[in-house]
């Protein structure tokens, strides 16, 4: 939620993908694809609008969960919808007493054993001192989280590396199944200006944008086509502005299944530019050349 951020989701992707080219050159921005249009509630954060969602599936459901409203929580039987809000994950305001704790940013949500776990920072614009906490439920439903409060924290002062050096926000877990083999670990993560684009466009091309880049391990380096690394600047842009979708990212990806989804939240510029009117958009994921590619 930084106005400049590298929002990051890793995917670990399993050696049996098989590659699917379309045709031309897969990584033209002229073979990015239009989201699909989604439909169901659109009267509030959550729903059809949403920032930096985090999509979950549980039997018959998508659940998704979303900056604002101390994460929204929201459900559709397919991705499309209807999506249906349902409430918050939190029903008052974090335990964790920094400033923005009643307005929480991009949420994290991932299973490990029968809990699921929320992840969710605790900040506000332009300030270091921000707080990633946890919640834990069994069923995903409102009403159901126990807020453990804060789990890690940054610094504006003081602290120690790598605290006092990052900003505690935008988490994204790794859960190593070490049972588990796994080929190539890819890095997804937004890239440039994220919000208010109404009030104050970016220049061309500064926008949010999703890039990436991948690993042979997951804790990097992690280069791009080109080889060149993340840290320094690498990072292959896997979808970004075309068409009407403006400033995609917040991304997530969802596997199971034969396949795998990268999901975000995009700009209709048929809509509006402001924040409150971004949708939730998905497209499947395809490897080509051991690189994923949008259709």
């Amino acid at each position: 939620m930084l106005s400049i951020s590298r929002l990051t989701t890793l995917l670990l992707a399993a050696a049996s993908l098989a590659t699917c080219a379309p045709s031309g050159d897969p990584f033209s921005p002229d073979q990015w694809p239009n989201p699909p249009k989604v439909f169901g509630d659109g009267s509030d954060w959550g729903g059809i609008h949403i920032h930096d969602p985090s999509l979950v599936k549980k039997d018959k459901y998508y659940y998704s969960f979303g900056t604002h409203l101390r994460v929204t929580i929201c459900r559709a039987p397919t991705l499309n919808g209807p999506w249906e809000r349902l409430g918050s994950v939190l029903p008052d305001q974090s335990k964790i007493e920094f400033e923005g704790r009643n307005d929480t940013w991009a949420p994290d949500v991932v299973k490990i054993g029968n809990t699921y776990h929320c992840y969710y920072p605790v900040s506000t614009f332009g300030s270091q001192d921000s707080g990633i906490g946890l919640a834990t439920s069994e069923s995903l439903l409102p009403g159901t989280w126990t807020d453990h409060g804060l789990v890690a924290r940054s610094y504006s002062s003081g602290g120690t590396s790598p605290w006092n050096i990052v900003d505690a926000i935008d988490p994204n877990v790794i859960y190593d199944r070490k049972s588990e083999k796994w080929l190539l670990p890819y890095m997804f993560f937004s890239h440039g200006f994220c919000c208010g684009s109404n009030a104050s466009m970016p220049a061309a091309g500064e926008e949010y944008k999703i890039k990436i880049g991948r690993s042979e391990s997951a804790q990097g380096p992690f280069v791009d086509r080109a080889g060149v690394d993340l840290l320094v600047g690498g990072g292959d842009v896997v979808f970004g502005s075309h068409g009407w979708v403006y400033g995609p990212g917040g991304q997530g990806v969802l596997g199971g299944g034969d396949r795998d989804v990268l999901y975000h939240h995009h700009v209709d510029t048929r809509v509006s530019y402001i924040d409150e009117d971004k949708f939730l958009g998905w497209n499947e994921i395809r490897y080509v050349q051991g690189w994923p590619v949008l259709v």
